[in-house]
């Protein structure tokens, strides 16, 4: 489905979206509703580190994290992709090459909670926006396509 935002138009159907989430249950719930919005390339992590590898493979448009999960917290995970930094490689796994990693992948961060110092924490980290959680799918399609929108604006 392609909508406009402005005068860009964004076709869901051609992005693609990393869910990184350490809960199955909320995971698996998300994963359904980028579905139902169109969202053409769907992508799972449970942990910051399986994320890594994943992105190592194929970057994606953008990145939806949970910023309470263990033991990578959402914010280091984030602060580890804004420096082009992978964590080192779990025993018997290949090193995720830094030079695979885009820094620049918007990120929408999913929290549960809204206190102030989170929202700071994780604006200093580089987050391009939030959601919180339980997620609304026309405000998480509506944060999905002004983050594809902005990042083609330059």
């Amino acid at each position: 489905m392609s909508r406009s935002i402005g005068t860009m138009a964004i076709d869901l159907a051609a992005a693609s979206v990393l869910v990184v989430e350490d809960h199955d249950f909320t995971r698996n719930l998300i994963l359904s509703v980028l579905r139902k919005i169109g969202v053409g390339s769907v992508r799972e992590a449970a942990s910051g580190p399986a994320a890594f590898r994943i992105l190592g493979i194929a970057p994606v448009d953008v990145i939806l994290c949970d910023i309470g999960m263990k033991p990578m917290d959402g914010i280091t995970f984030l602060r580890r992709l804004r420096a082009g930094q992978p964590p080192p490689p779990e025993e018997g796994a290949q090193p995720v090459p830094p030079d695979a990693i885009d820094p620049k992948t918007p990120v929408i961060m999913l929290t549960a909670h809204t206190e102030a110092d989170i929202v700071t924490r994780a604006h200093g980290a580089g987050a391009t926006a939030f959601l919180v959680k339980p997620i609304k799918p026309d405000l998480l399609r509506s944060r999905i396509e002004a983050v594809l929108a902005a990042r083609r604006r330059g």
